[in-house]
């Protein structure tokens, strides 16, 4: 017969057992569930390789339990249990290290741990406070970089220097880039303006020298202007028509009146020579025939006076037509000057563009880039890729980083390296 006490705690044990049935048969429901979703998740595999520090348990086998450092070649080395090789990521290596065990131990069945004990460094280098080697955490990116490795340092006057000069360069650029932009512009109106055709289309690579925006507001500029020398120059034209038909009319007005003179003065002589007899006969008196000489003397003089006007008046019409045709020569030696002088400018500026460009180029900046903008070599990842092979990307700040990366802090000289394959080589 049991004691109470010995009741009490096979009770207690049956209880237990129960409890623990339980247990297992709501995992094993649970395992049923969710067997398919979690084996329908794809993890992308923990990248591994040489400095990593791997941690191994091997139950019963606590000798072999420890921590080890995978060497060149993704070599991994247990002593007392062997060697595997060529190890990329860490279930590659628990799949080789288990494969061991089973070869050398004979133990298929034993509960084997293998996780990551630290990754290898990223070493940050360049343009900051703390350059070295600094811990790799899961999820960093070159900011969490940068943060441990001191913040960006002093730049050196070198650097300083350059990058004055690079600034100054691209200033320089943006300047070249507008005056090419007016001057094609100024050259498409010109050639309107001497064609006495539409303002035409500019040239497509004005949008690419200063945007679509400033390019759209210069061709409207030009093409006011365009219409206000139209405007002047027609203004101009009609005011030497104007003199000339007023003159016209004025000559037109002179010939009547000349004419009228004459007709006047042929009456007056046919008078007096009708009534001179008269006055050697004594019917008239001296009076009259002196009125009529006087007559005839003024009309004589008036039409004296409106010939010279006449003539006058003819002179000033050939005048007005060469001032006319000289209005125009002028105005069109004017336009070829403009036309001669924007050829230039359009040499001088594109002159300009491929010197400062080369310029640049040879300092490691892109051309492309304005004054103030961002660098986009600021940042640079040295990294070796599946074959060991390194590669160079531009980064920036949230760039993700791997374990082993070179990360180096500071303008580049040779250029900016290819951005195309930064975001597939941080993945």
């Amino acid at each position: 017969m049991l004691l109470p006490s010995q009741q009490w705690r096979r009770l207690e044990g049956d209880v237990l057992n129960a409890v623990l049935r339980l247990l297992a048969c709501a995992l094993g429901i649970m395992l049923c569930f969710g067997g398919g979703m979690l084996a329908a998740q794809v993890r992308d595999p923990v990248a591994i390789g040489e400095g990593d520090r791997l941690k191994l348990k091997i139950v019963g086998q606590p000798e072999l339990s420890d921590v080890y450092e995978i060497a060149p070649g993704g070599v991994l080395v247990i002593p007392g249990l062997g060697t595997v090789s060529g190890l990329h990521d860490l279930d590659q290596a628990r799949a080789e290290v288990r494969g061991l065990i089973e070869r050398r131990l004979g133990l298929a069945d034993v509960s084997v741990a293998l996780t990551i004990d630290s990754y290898r460094p990223v070493v940050v280098g360049g343009n900051v406070s703390k350059p070295g080697d600094v811990p790799y955490k899961v999820g960093m990116r070159v900011a969490h970089a940068l943060a441990l490795a001191g913040g960006q340092g002093r730049r050196s006057n070198e650097d300083l220097s350059i990058e004055l000069q690079i600034n100054q360069e691209k200033e320089r650029l943006v300047g070249a880039k507008g005056r090419l932009a007016r001057a094609l512009v100024k050259e498409t109106r010109l050639r309107a303006e001497m064609g006495a055709t539409p303002f035409g289309e500019p040239p497509a690579e004005i949008g690419e020298l200063i945007g679509p925006g400033d390019a759209s507001a210069l061709v409207d500029t030009e093409k006011r202007t365009l219409a206000a020398r139209i405007e002047n120059r027609a203004l101009s034209m009609r005011r030497v028509d104007a003199s000339s038909r007023i003159n016209s009319e004025d000559i037109t007005a002179q010939q009547a009146v000349s004419k009228s003179l004459r007709v006047q003065l042929e009456l007056v002589r046919i008078d007096l020579d009708r009534l001179e007899p008269m006055f050697a006969k004594g019917a008239i008196t001296a009076n009259r025939i002196s009125e009529l000489r006087r007559d005839y003397a003024d009309i004589e003089g008036r039409v004296g006076q409106s010939a010279a006007s006449l003539a006058q008046a003819r002179t000033r019409q050939v005048v007005l037509a060469e001032e006319g045709t000289a209005l125009d020569l002028q105005l069109r030696l004017e336009l070829l000057a403009e036309f001669a002088g924007v050829q230039f400018e359009i040499l001088d500026a594109r002159t300009a563009i491929e010197a400062i460009s080369r310029s640049l180029e040879a300092a490691g900046a892109s051309p492309l880039e304005t004054a103030g903008s961002s660098e986009p070599c600021r940042y640079t990842i040295l990294r070796e890729d599946a074959a060991a092979t390194p590669q160079v990307f531009g980064a920036d700040l949230l760039t993700p980083l791997k374990p082993g990366d070179l990360l180096m802090v500071g303008r580049t000289r040779s250029g900016c390296p290819d951005l195309a394959g930064t975001e597939a080589a941080a993945r």
